[in-house]
């Protein structure tokens, strides 16, 4: 099976090509696009960007499942399923985070002038 990018739009399936894997090779590529943004930051923010990124993520598929008007209950992955896997990720990775090095991170950076106020 080979990647299909013209197929992210059409639910059709032809031969032994499974859209599935289109749709879930662009998450994937997704949840790895977010990480690497979020590596570029200082250890104790990257998990909270990496959260920020994918809730961003998952309003992108959400507003593209709308104006497509995919159905929401489909056989196959769609762009709604896509949103849900993304907001599922990013809540585990804010319920493990935890607030107080992430503030005092902000606030060492803060003081250091590399962040706004």
């Amino acid at each position: 099976m080979r990647f299909d990018p013209g197929n992210l739009t059409r639910h059709r399936n032809r031969g032994d090509h499974d859209p599935d894997i289109d749709r879930l090779l662009v998450l994937g590529g997704t949840v790895a696009g977010a990480f690497f943004l979020a590596s570029l930051a200082p250890p104790p923010l990257a998990w909270a960007i990496f959260g920020g990124l994918l809730q961003w993520a998952a309003l992108g598929s959400l507003l593209a499942a709308a104006l497509l008007r995919e159905p929401v209950w489909a056989p196959q992955v769609t762009l709604w399923d896509q949103a849900a896997a993304l907001l599922l990720l990013a809540l585990a990775i804010d319920l493990a985070l935890d607030p107080q090095a992430v503030a005092d991170q902000l606030a060492a950076l803060q003081q250091a002038g590399v962040a706004a106020p």
